[in-house]
């Protein structure tokens, strides 16, 4: 398995409002500038795209192992850019990644495609990802532990690609940051 470096999180929403009333000239910063959050005792980081075949198809990302199941249909798997089938838990360079059993669990992204046509439903099993119903094409989500990471049960996440035609070929990709032990 390779060695990470430098791992990191990056996030922010934040604007300027002007006023435009007589009483007030001051332009004012609003949200959270971009923040990092840096993990440097990662070992784990990979990423997954999951892509409908069927309407309907159903995948889980299983959150201490890093395999993905097809519950419901066939969705593809790729892992890296050859590698489109392999539903075991691997990292970009095809070595198993190490099960998350006893460390911790740094954050996940989750994107959906933006050319999608139809919704994607996000189900969770632990309570730090909330389950999201519709996550729309363009939809991300971040999910991020302090520093020192959450060292609860990893999250596991089932995907659900809306029943209709239209969903075949739509995808979401997730990016996961973890320390193995």
């Amino acid at each position: 398995m390779s060695t990470l470096s430098d791992v990191q999180a990056n996030y922010g929403v934040f604007g300027d409002a002007t006023p435009i009333s007589l009483a007030g000239t001051n332009k004012r910063r609003i949200g959270r500038t971009q923040q990092r959050v840096s993990y440097a005792g990662a070992d784990i980081l990979y990423r997954v795209e999951l892509t409908a075949t069927a309407s309907g198809d159903v995948a889980t990302l299983n959150g201490t192992t890093g395999a993905v199941t097809q519950d419901t249909g066939t969705p593809w798997v790729t892992r890296w850019t050859s590698e489109i089938a392999d539903l075991a838990a691997k990292d970009y360079e095809g070595v198993d990644i190490p099960a998350i059993t006893t460390g911790d669990v740094y954050g996940f992204l989750v994107e959906v495609g933006a050319a999608n046509d139809k919704y994607i439903a996000l189900a969770s099993s632990a309570n730090f990802a909330p389950d999201i119903p519709q996550m729309q094409p363009g939809f991300t989500t971040l999910f991020l532990a302090p520093p020192g990471g959450f060292s609860g049960t990893p999250a596991n996440l089932e995907f659900t690609w809306e029943a209709h035609a239209s969903a075949v070929g739509d995808t979401v990709t997730v990016t996961y940051c973890a320390k193995s032990a």
